[in-house]
């Protein structure tokens, strides 16, 4: 069975040795999760194959909203179209 993963916006890791950082990547991740589970309605636009071994990678709308937009508005991430990316413990 494929893997899925969403079309999302930078995010910091939840597994990183700079604590602020794992503990935003948690929040985040936590945030994430919520969202999906107290959506009444979710719906996965534009599937597409990743470039890692059969997964699966599509954008989320719950109830109207992307996820994408929703993370970046809360403060758990932030756009990424491309290129050099910025740290996060700067």
């Amino acid at each position: 069975r494929p893997a899925a993963r969403a079309r999302l916006p930078l995010r910091p890791a939840a597994r990183r040795r700079y604590a602020g950082k794992g503990q935003a990547g948690r929040a985040a991740t936590a945030f994430t999760e919520a969202a999906v589970a107290e959506a009444g309605n979710v719906l996965v636009r534009d599937p597409a194959w990743g470039k890692w071994g059969g997964r699966v990678i599509a954008d989320l709308i719950l109830d109207g909203s992307s996820l994408s937009s929703v993370l970046i508005e809360a403060g758990h991430g932030r756009p990424y179209d491309g290129g050099r990316r910025k740290g996060w413990c700067r």
